[in-house]
């Protein structure tokens, strides 16, 4: 087959791309487990959140690559406690004085003047109230706060357990009400508060309250040792034991397994539409097996270098599909972060080479055969269909990045590359797909418009891709809108493009809405490009006004520098994406909307970015997501508008 003759052919390939990208797996095993992580080891870095902005791009030239921050970044916490089983959930923080410090601190840059000068007293106040404590002195500010809750079903829909740090056990003794009653069922103490029983008991300087009788008794041991010397690392810590979980809800579980299996069935059966339903309980199966192979979650909050940081981390037994996925892109990190515009308000890099994932081609393959019917496919041709897939799956590493940026007044230049085994041998596999299944699915559709009584003048023509565009095209040129296709090598980069030219005047809009076409002309533009760029190992694309020149550069190996949050949180990291809203803001000013908030806009820091960023541990898989707080605060002000 020739490409070079029919360039059309490769025009589409964002299907295909699209397609392969859902499910690239292959038929290898899970990858050997490495050596287990050290306790105490640190798990991968988390996000930066600040540098300095890099310069905008002039039309048709990438940014000025910006300062990228070299201090390492931060890293997530290692877990430090251990649930027993029986145990649901344990919860912390390092002391009142921390909580309340940090609170007040974040709340006042957010909504300045809106914190109570009094907050210390108010906090402890309302512990007073909430328990009817006479006094509340002995209370340890400087101290962990803990609480734990077994398992509820075997106590009464109850088990909860509060650890509160104190200076004095007499004096905790003498601030309970006068009804409460001391030295009972071998407890230091009952009272009623809010309509509940509560029984206290002591462990070295913690007052234990607990909202069943039985609790403390058999969790002692757990809650003088472990909890009460627990020292969160963060500043709200949540640790659940998806054992007990799994264990105590396991009816309920099955029930929603089977409830979830119910509803996608029902929606994969929708009319006109293939049947899903095989793909749709694959993917419900892989939910909860998820669930069932999770041994732990930990949850975190906290502020650090400026952010608000949420940090989810999960560990699972190593047998499990997700201590696979975790063990396959440990010590991973974001190779093609250079390769993301400097001026991105979206980045988003990944190195995890999903060949390696069994489920993946599962999927691949129920999609096809759930396909096969509609397209009227026969058995020879899934076959040959599902060979192209495993051609296809061969060449993709798993190094990826995507890239939104401003080109010019355009504020939606996309571009990604991919690296791959062999980008000439990708590009025929997908030529030969086109080839395979444009002929079925323009079938499919005449059938459907005829069913549904729609015409399209010529589509009976139309036997490829070249010829599709060469219709639409005919019909947008009398709009005032011009398509072309360009298959050709330039600079030793095979380039397959399709460029969308539009006449704005001969469209009628400045005379129908005059609003709507100063939008567009002054971001959008009268010239588009969707290029893919294919040499060596490198796969590029590229959409908008310079996607042609943008596609070459990237899969020739000319990297723009990368957008300095993005490049930082990369690091150590699997996965990383970095959101810089300052940038997209400035680009929608041409709306005359959010051009009316430019104060508010002009007000955005600079160079902050949300991020999230993911990697393994061990079996364990450990997430962060930051939340910058200037721009946090700043959004604030938006809100008021």
């Amino acid at each position: 087959m020739k490409l070079l003759s029919r360039p059309a052919r490769v025009a589409a390939l964002s299907l295909a791309l699209c397609a392969l990208a859902a499910a690239p797996g292959c038929k290898k095993d899970e990858p050997e487990a490495p050596a287990p992580v050290a306790e105490g080891a640190k798990p991968a870095a988390e996000a930066g959140t600040t540098a300095e902005a890099a310069k905008p791009a002039e039309a048709g030239k990438p940014a000025e690559p910006a300062a990228v921050p070299t201090e390492p970044a931060p890293v997530a916490a290692a877990p430090s406690l251990a649930l027993p089983d029986g145990v649901l959930m344990a919860a912390g923080t390092p002391s009142l004085t921390e909580v309340l410090t940090t609170v007040s601190s974040v709340a006042n840059k957010i909504a300045p003047g809106q914190v109570p000068p009094d907050l210390a007293s108010l906090a402890m106040e309302g512990m007073k109230s909430l328990f009817g404590f006479t006094d509340i002195t002995w209370l340890d500010q400087g101290e962990p706060f803990t609480f734990m809750n077994v398992d509820p079903k075997t106590h009464d829909g109850k088990g909860q357990a509060i650890l509160l740090p104190m200076t004095d056990k007499d004096k905790v003794l003498a601030s309970l009400a006068p009804d409460a009653k001391k030295d009972i069922e071998g407890h230091a103490a009952s009272f009623q508060a809010q309509g509940q029983t509560w029984y206290l008991d002591f462990v070295e300087k913690r007052a234990v309250l607990s909202d069943h009788p039985g609790v403390f008794a058999e969790r002692r041991d757990f809650i003088s040792g472990a909890l009460a010397g627990w020292k969160p690392e963060r500043l709200f810590t949540t640790r659940v034991n998806m054992n007990t979980v799994n264990t105590a809800f396991a009816t309920e579980i099955q029930q929603a397994r089977v409830a979830a299996e119910q509803l996608t069935s029902q929606a994969a059966q929708e009319p006109g539409m293939p049947d899903a339903s095989r793909v749709m309980k694959r993917y419900t199966d892989l939910l909860f097996e998820v669930v069932e192979g999770t041994t732990a979650a930990q949850f975190e909050l906290y502020e650090q270098d400026g952010a608000i940081r949420l940090g989810l981390g999960v560990d699972s037994k190593p047998e499990s599909g997700l201590a696979g996925f975790a063990r396959l892109i440990a010590g991973k990190t974001g190779t093609l972060a250079d390769a993301v515009a400097p001026d991105a308000w979206l980045g988003y890099v990944y190195n995890m080479d999903m060949r390696e994932i069994k489920s993946m081609r599962e999927l691949q393959k129920l999609a096809l055969d759930t396909y096969a019917g509609l397209l009227k496919l026969t058995p020879e041709e899934v076959a040959k269909i599902d060979t192209i897939f495993d051609r296809m799956a061969t060449q993709l590493t798993g190094e990826n990045m995507l890239s939104i940026a401003v080109d010019g007044a355009f504020p939606l230049a996309l571009t990604s590359l991919s690296k791959v085994t062999d980008a000439t041998t990708l590009r025929s596999a997908y030529g030969d797909l086109l080839d395979m299944v444009f002929a079925k699915a323009w079938s499919y559709a005449l059938e459907s418009m005829k069913k549904e009584g729609k015409e399209f003048p010529g589509a009976a023509d139309v036997k490829d891709l070249p010829g599709l565009i060469r219709l639409l095209g005919g019909l947008a040129e009398g709009m005032g809108v011009k398509l072309e296709l360009v298959s050709e090598v330039r600079g030793e980069v095979q380039v397959d493009a399709l460029t969308v030219d539009a006449d704005l005047e001969k469209l009628g809009l400045r005379e129908k809405d005059p609003d709507t076409f100063a939008i567009v002309d002054g971001i959008v533009g009268r010239h588009l490009e969707l290029a893919f760029g294919f040499k060596g190992d490198s796969l590029s694309m590229a959409f908008g006004p310079h996607g042609i020149q943008q596609a070459m550069d990237l899969a020739a190996g000319k990297r723009p520098g990368g957008e300095p949050v993005l490049t930082a949180a990369a690091r150590g990291n699997a996965m990383a994406g970095a959101f810089r809203l300052d940038v997209l803001m400035k680009a929608l000013t041409a709306i005359p909307d959010v051009a009316r908030m430019k104060d508010a806009i002009e007000a955005l820091p600079k160079g902050e970015a949300f991020t999230v960023t993911m990697n393994g541990v061990g079996d364990g898989l450990r997430t962060t997501l930051s939340f910058p707080i200037d721009t946090v605060a700043a959004l604030a002000g938006f809100a008021g508008r």
